[in-house]
């Protein structure tokens, strides 16, 4: 901490000059004591030191990792350990025997179906008509001296039954005949001339 310039001595260099002023000074310093300098002003207390952080915790060591193999044997001792310390569970009752089912009751006897009735009987086909016998040739005339082998003659057709189509339609009528022209009038005579 430094002083002010107040509280320091003057310089030489106010010693040495001329004039009234400065014999002075000299006079006056050279028979009275230099005045004390005042106390400086009192030191103002440090402030208290700001105490260091607590150093941190030690990290706490991890355990080394455990193989498969031990936890595997791990887990089994615990099983074991548990199913020797659980109590016993108490014996379980005996299964009481289920009643004998009850028989269902027999169906009534089915009755037996009616018998079917007998199909009527199928009437049996009637026979064509036989047809009408031909009838045998006449024998020879006995007056023909000579024997003829000429068959009979045949008998007239049958006319047939259905209508015929030339009589259902109307006739057609002939075709009138043709008109003559008329006849060319004469030319009329030429008159003779007199002269």
């Amino acid at each position: 901490m430094h002083l002010s310039a107040q509280y320091l001595p003057p310089p030489l260099s106010h010693n040495i000059s001329t004039g009234p002023r400065s014999a002075h000074r000299l006079s006056c310093s050279s028979t009275d004591p230099p005045a004390p300098p005042p106390a400086p002003p009192p030191i103002p207390e440090a402030p208290p030191p700001i105490p260091a952080p607590p150093p941190p915790p030690a990290p706490t060591p991890t355990p080394p990792p455990i193989p498969a193999q031990l936890q595997y044997l791990r887990h089994h001792l615990l099983l074991l350990q548990h199913l020797i310390h659980a109590p016993t569970p108490p014996p379980a009752p005996a299964p009481t025997p289920d009643p004998p089912p009850t028989p269902p009751p027999a169906p009534p006897p089915t009755p037996a179906p009616p018998p079917a009735p007998a199909p009527p009987p199928i009437p049996a086909p009637t026979p064509p008509p036989a047809p009408p016998p031909i009838p045998a040739p006449p024998p020879p005339s006995c007056s023909n001296t000579l024997h003829s082998t000429a068959p009979p003659p045949a008998p007239a057709p049958t006319p047939d039954p259905r209508p015929n189509s030339t009589t259902c339609s109307p006739p057609i009528a002939p075709d009138p005949p043709p008109t003559p022209p008329p006849p060319i009038p004469a030319p009329p005579p030429i008159p003779k001339s007199t002269t």
